[in-house]
């Protein structure tokens, strides 16, 4: 055999390997079934879970009274023990919890003085400010944890509050008042995870636009459309914006809760969207496709969007949690290894609602609140 071939060969094996190696590492190992850490009980029935970057894991709930009970696990989820918050107000303002992303220590809980703080890993709780709103919404952002976010909406009025130091000094950023309705739906604020200036919400509350995703480069100052849902009848709320760092940082996932898309054929979709090129244009990813009965039906798909998540190492990597799935012969905790494209379920057992959904901080577990209580899933 001549040299040349003899190369030629070597370079062919080396490459085969190469495409091999890579296409095992792009491949994902299929999660675990999932695993019932924490379940229901009279005491505790959960809605939400919390994984902050700097560690530790926190499901939140509600018991017998108007506060809410919170739990930690400091061993993913194995063991866990209460959390103190402060006294609660009544039954009309529902208790709010916020953890600071970057340092589990730091806590902020609306109460019956209104909003308070802990830096102590809520050994200790003190009064902020007063609040008379019954909607509160509190975020603080992963990448200035000085400035914390307090939206407040009550009957046709909303206001964004900012503290640029930690919760010591408040100034109104934003208010806006509506014309023609209230402003039932929650405040959604979200921060961007590396960008302090940029943060995004639902600042219209008007029927035609309430929903709609706009965007601030001046830490809630001022606001400019980002995501117009396109329908006036089906508008939901957002719940999740995530991406915008990793190794695709133009890349942004957004979700709406009671939001369906209309598309030709009078079909119902349930999606999330996708934008690219850092929100300047977006496409849709189904979820869940339902096609109505005639031109004047007023069937809707019934699942409804609770839980979005993606994988900021890996943003291919998308999670989503249903409500209602079951009712259109969907499971309620999806997955995607493709950005969105294809789904596949995930085994919850019986669960058969998935209302909070969370990646664990080492990115080797996800975690689901469900109907039945707290899911763990082993990724990898």
């Amino acid at each position: 055999m001549d040299r040349g071939r003899l190369i030629g060969m070597v370079c062919s094996v080396v490459v085969g390997l190469a495409l091999s190696v890579s296409g095992l590492a792009a491949q994902e190992p299929e999660p675990a079934p999932g695993e019932l850490v924490l379940a229901n009980g009279p005491e505790l029935t959960l809605a939400d879970v919390i994984a902050p970057g700097s560690g530790a894991l926190f499901v939140v709930g509600r018991g017998g009274d108007p506060g809410l009970r919170v739990q930690r696990s400091d061993d993913g989820g194995s063991t866990w023990r209460p959390v103190s918050l402060p006294p609660p107000a009544d039954a009309r303002q529902p208790q709010v919890l916020a953890i600071d992303p970057t340092s589990h220590t730091t806590l902020y809980a609306t109460g019956a003085e209104g909003l308070y703080k802990s830096d102590d890993d809520a050994a200790s709780w003190q009064p902020l400010l007063p609040i008379a709103e019954p909607n509160v919404t509190i975020a603080v952002s992963p990448a200035d944890r000085q400035l914390v976010y307090l939206g407040l909406r009550a009957e046709k009025l909303q206001r964004i509050l900012r503290s640029q130091d930690g919760g010591a000094s408040w100034e109104t950023a934003y208010t806006y008042e509506s014309a023609e309705s209230k402003c039932g739906d929650p405040l959604f604020i979200g921060p961007h995870p590396v960008d302090a200036s940029r943060v995004f919400a639902n600042v219209t509350c008007d029927w035609q636009v309430t929903g709609d995703l706009y965007q601030s480069r001046d830490r809630g100052a001022s606001w400019d459309p980002m995501l117009a849902q396109a329908s006036y009848f089906d508008n939901g709320y957002p719940i999740a914006v995530t991406g915008g760092a990793g190794p695709a940082p133009e890349r942004l996932h957004v979700g709406f809760t009671d939001h369906y898309a209309h598309n030709p054929g009078f079909q119902l979709d349930l999606p999330i969207y996708r934008s690219d090129d850092d929100g300047q244009t977006w496409r849709q990813r189904v979820i869940v496709s339902r096609k109505v009965g005639g031109p004047k039906s007023q069937e809707r798909n019934k699942a409804i969007l609770k839980a979005l998540v993606v994988d900021q190492a890996a943003p291919d990597l998308v999670y989503v949690g249903l409500k209602n799935a079951q009712a259109e012969k969907q499971q309620p905790l999806l997955m995607s290894d493709n950005g969105g494209s294809t789904w596949k379920p995930l085994d919850i057992g019986e669960a058969k609602d998935v209302l909070g959904a969370a990646l664990g901080v080492d990115r080797q577990n996800l975690y689901a609140v469900t109907d039945l209580g707290l899911y763990r899933l082993r990724l990898r």
